[in-house]
C-alpha cells in the first residue's frame, strides 16, 4: 500500500497518481547525470553483470539507479533491485565524496554482483497466470453407466406343499408340488411380479375310490427387499384360478372345475440367482368332495404351507 501525508490537497494528488503508476518494465535503469559516474557505461557493465547471472529462460530483474549530484564535491546514489513477480530484493542508498568516485562503479558492481550470486534460483521465475479452467460435462457419476431405474426379469419356481384343514373333529393333510414361472419389474429394493402356477396332490381316499386335486393358478406378488445385496425378501401373493378334482376307482368317475382363490405371504432368502422361501397360503372357500349317495365326505384342505426354490434371470440385481 502506498501512503502519503500532506497538508497540500495538490500533493496528495501527486502522490496518489505516482502509486497508480504501472512498475517500470524490466532492464538496467540509471537516471539522473552526476560528474562522479559515468550513466552510460554504468549501465552496461550493470547490464552486462545481470545477463551472465541470470539463469537460462529465467525472467529480467528491475535494476534502477539513481544519481544526483548533492554539492561541488558530493553525489548521492540510490540503488533498487525488484524481482520478476514485482517484490523488492534490494534497497541501497550511498552519499560518495569526490573521493570515492574512482571506486563508485566497482562499489555497486560489487554489491550487485553479491545480491545476484545469493539470489535463489525460484526468485527468477516470474508469477504465471493459471491455466483456463474448461467446464467439464458429466452425464453420469464418474462417467459410469447405471442400470435403469426399473428392470425386467423372469423367474421359476418349484416346490412342495402340505395342504391342512380340519372338518369333522380331525385334521386331513395332503402333499402337492407346485411348478409355476413369473415375469416382473424389479426396482430399488422390490420388485412386482405376475405369473402361472399349476399345482397337483396326491390321491386321497374316498369310500371305495380316490380323488386328485390338482390347479392351474395365476398369481400376483409383491417382495421387498432387505439386507446387504437384499439377500432377505419378503412379501404378499394372491392365486386365482381353477381347481380340478377328478375321481377314481369308483363305479362311474367324475371330474368337476371349482373356482380357486387364496392369498399368501413369503419369507426367502436369495444367494445369487436363486431364493429359498417359506410360505403360507389360505383361501376363504370352502369347498367339499362327496360320493354320489354323501355317505362320504372330505372337504379340500384351505390352508398350506410350503418350501419353494425360486431361480432368477435377468435383472435380478435390486
Amino acid at each position: 500500500m502506498c501512503m502519503a501525508r500532506s497538508a497540500v490537497t495538490g500533493l496528495l494528488v501527486l502522490a496518489a497518481s505516482l502509486c497508480a503508476l504501472p512498475r517500470a518494465r524490466a532492464g538496467v535503469q540509471v537516471r539522473g547525470q552526476s560528474q562522479c559516474l559515468d550513466a552510460q557505461a554504468l549501465s552496461q557493465d550493470i547490464d552486462q553483470l545481470v545477463q551472465e547471472a541470470r539463469p537460462q529462460g529465467a525472467a529480467e530483474l528491475l535494476v534502477v539507479i539513481e544519481l544526483a549530484d548533492t554539492s561541488a564535491q558530493g553525489t548521492h546514489v540510490a540503488l533498487r533491485i525488484d524481482l520478476p513477480d514485482g517484490s523488492p530484493g534490494l534497497a541501497r542508498d550511498y552519499d560518495l565524496t569526490s573521493a570515492d568516485c574512482a571506486s563508485a562503479s566497482e562499489l555497486l558492481l560489487t554489491v550487485i554482483a553479491a545480491f545476484l550470486e545469493e539470489l535463489p534460483i525460484t526468485r527468477w521465475s516470474a508469477p504465471t497466470a493459471a491455466p483456463p479452467v474448461e467446464p467439464v460435462e458429466v452425464t453420469e457419476p464418474f462417467a459410469r453407466a447405471t442400470p435403469p431405474s426399473v428392470r425386467p426379469f423372469g423367474s421359476v419356481h418349484a416346490g412342495p406343499l402340505l395342504g391342512l384343514d380340519r372338518a369333522n373333529g380331525k385334521t386331513r393333510s395332503v402333499a402337492e408340488l407346485e411348478l409355476g414361472g413369473d415375469l416382473g419389474l424389479r426396482w430399488h429394493r422390490q420388485s412386482l411380479s405376475l405369473g402361472m402356477s399349476a399345482r397337483s396332490g396326491l390321491a386321497q381316499d374316498l369310500g371305495a375310490g380316490q380323488f386328485r386335486a390338482s390347479a392351474l393358478l395365476a398369481r400376483l406378488r409383491y417382495q421387498r427387499h432387505s439386507g446387504r445385496h437384499s439377500q432377505l425378501r419378503w412379501g404378499p401373493m394372491v392365486q386365482l384360478g381353477s381347481l380340478r378334482v377328478a375321481g377314481s376307482g369308483f363305479a362311474e368317475n367324475f371330474s368337476r372345475y371349482l373356482l380357486w382363490v387364496e392369498a399368501g405371504a413369503g419369507l426367502g432368502y436369495r444367494v445369487g440367482d436363486v431364493e429359498l422361501s417359506a410360505q403360507l397360503w389360505g383361501s376363504p372357500i370352502r369347498q367339499q368332495v362327496a360320493i354320489e349317495n354323501r355317505s362320504n365326505s372330505e372337504q379340500l384342505p384351505r390352508w398350506r404351507l410350503g418350501l419353494s426354490l425360486e431361480y432368477a434371470f435377468g435383472a435380478t440385481n435390486p
